[in-house]
């Protein structure tokens, strides 16, 4: 049971991440169309979430 529990967060903070990273992929792109020096700061939060959630799968 604890194991089944384990997978399916795994599971579920693997797709949020997934989600989460298409987001700002998405955002990221429109702000490069519209403001260029706003991209460091989004791709500096978006390695930060995707390093904690990966961090908080295991």
């Amino acid at each position: 049971r604890p194991l089944q529990l384990a997978i399916t967060s795994m599971y579920v903070s693997g797709y949020l991440k997934e989600k989460i990273s298409e987001a700002i992929n998405k955002i990221s792109e429109a702000i490069s169309k519209t403001n260029k020096p706003l991209i460091d700061p989004i791709n500096r939060l978006a390695y930060s979430l995707t390093k904690h959630t990966s961090q908080s799968a295991y």
